[in-house]
């Protein structure tokens, strides 16, 4: 396990309209430290929000920063993309944009919603002590991973991809957004961009389960569109997909 696989990062429940404050500022060409002003100003309004208040701001500021304002080097190109899409997007294209560019910053959160989904596909409903426990298994059992995990769950309920069962019991939305095209192919990059460079057989990718939250109308031969996704066939009705070496934030390191 590498060090960045030990790496939380995401300990803020966030809500979809933080995100869309912050990818149409970055969308409207709003350095780093201007688009920190706005998201304080912003959060400071909300004095109604306890969670938001204080010494929590820059907390929650900094994750969001490194989902649309302050990417790691390696996806810069992947962010300045998912943003030139944001403001011709509907409110569900913008919530595959989220997903996707948070899936890619944050190897954690991808880490639940692979959890998260797997299970959804065995079962009804997915309770916060089963996801703890999986995730447990990797980040370790310690008070900072049960805490973080709430926070993701939180979220995740908050963009409304998953519901409320009954204390502590999360089902899936009623409705999977569709998405088609560049949305599509952001979030299949976005999965490729945490399999450490490897490639994957086309059907597992369709199927993913860090993409539980989304309906994906997508061929396979309009992954290779945008010039990131290399699609190879081998043997006999095996078609793999991987990022293509050399290709704009093509890769990341772990």
């Amino acid at each position: 396990m590498s060090r960045r696989d030990k790496w939380i990062g995401f300990d803020r429940r966030l809500e979809l309209s933080w995100l869309d404050l912050a990818a149409s500022k970055v969308a409207a060409g709003a350095s780093p430290d201007e688009l920190r002003d706005d998201l304080l100003s912003f959060l400071q309004s909300l004095s109604n929000d306890p969670a938001e208040s204080g010494s929590a701001r820059p907390k929650t500021i900094r994750v969001i920063l490194r989902i649309w304002g302050s990417p790691e080097a390696e996806l810069e190109g992947f962010n300045a993309s998912c943003a030139e899409l944001f403001p011709s997007s509907d409110a569900d294209a913008r919530l595959a944009l989220h997903w996707a560019m948070t899936l890619a910053a944050y190897p954690y959160f991808h880490a639940h919603a692979h959890i998260i989904g797997r299970m959804l596909a065995l079962q009804d409903t997915v309770s916060a002590a089963q996801i703890r426990r999986r995730i447990a298994e990797k980040w370790g059992d310690r008070s900072t991973v049960h805490r973080t995990s709430r926070h993701v769950v939180r979220t995740m309920v908050a963009w409304g991809v998953l519901s409320e069962a009954g204390k502590g019991e999360y089902r899936p939305a009623p409705r999977r957004p569709l998405i088609a095209g560049d949305g599509a192919r952001n979030l299949f990059h976005a999965v490729l961009l945490n399999t450490r460079g490897k490639a994957v057989p086309w059907e597992q990718l369709l199927k993913h389960p860090a993409l539980f939250p989304f309906d994906i109308q997508l061929g396979v031969r309009e992954l290779e569109r945008g010039g990131e996704i290399a699609v190879a066939q081998e043997g006999v009705g095996t078609v793999m997909v991987g990022l293509r070496t050399g290709a704009p934030y093509a890769s990341r390191s772990c």
